[in-house]
């Protein structure tokens, strides 16, 4: 495994990114020296700290991050195969930006885990045969800056009641080794 910790956008990165001529972003050279470790591992593990909520409600970074699409497709490229989703930004653009950010993984084909849909998503326990391990990985955050999801709509909150449960969950299901990825604690 390789793993690694928040990916996310602030203005200085999308403004280098930003081509005015094609009015397109690209995220390449954020990626480039990185690449070879997540290409390297068997399954590469991020935090994704933003949402891609949409150009049309306008790009942004602290205190609410909306990323262009076109990072994912260098998120791909990283080699970088599995998001973590709960951490105190997943709600930056209300319910609508975190639905389409997962619609945008799924089409995107990244495996994720932390926020979710519905309440059937959220029961639907991850376990993935790397190598002929079974592999799972939790995702829980500490909140969501103060913005709240839409009744129906999960984010993976620590509890330490429920993640007891989903562990022993993931481990009935198969899973032989799981990661927990807790988003909490000091900057």
């Amino acid at each position: 495994l390789a793993v690694t910790g928040d990916i996310m956008v602030h203005s200085y990165q999308y403004e280098e990114a930003y081509d005015p001529q094609s009015g397109t972003y690209d995220f390449m050279h954020n990626f480039t020296d990185v690449k070879k470790y997540f290409e390297a591992a068997d399954y590469a593990i991020g935090n994704f700290e933003t949402v891609t909520a949409g150009e049309d409600i306008g790009i942004s970074d602290y205190p609410c991050f909306n990323t262009p699409d076109s990072f994912l497709d260098r998120l791909q490229y990283s080699g970088i195969d599995f998001v973590t989703t709960a951490n105190n930004h997943c709600m930056d653009k209300g319910t609508d930006g975190l639905l389409r950010t997962i619609e945008k993984l799924d089409e995107y084909g990244f495996d994720h885990t932390g926020t979710y849909a519905d309440e059937k998503s959220r029961n639907e326990i991850f376990v993935k045969d790397i190598n002929g391990i079974k592999f799972a990985c939790l995702s829980y955050t500490y909140g969501t800056n103060g913005i709240e999801p839409k009744d129906g709509i999960e984010v993976a909150l620590i509890n330490k009641d429920k993640m007891a449960q989903e562990i022993a969950l993931t481990r009935n299901a198969g899973a032989e080794i799981i990661v927990v990825a807790i988003h909490w604690g000091v900057e």
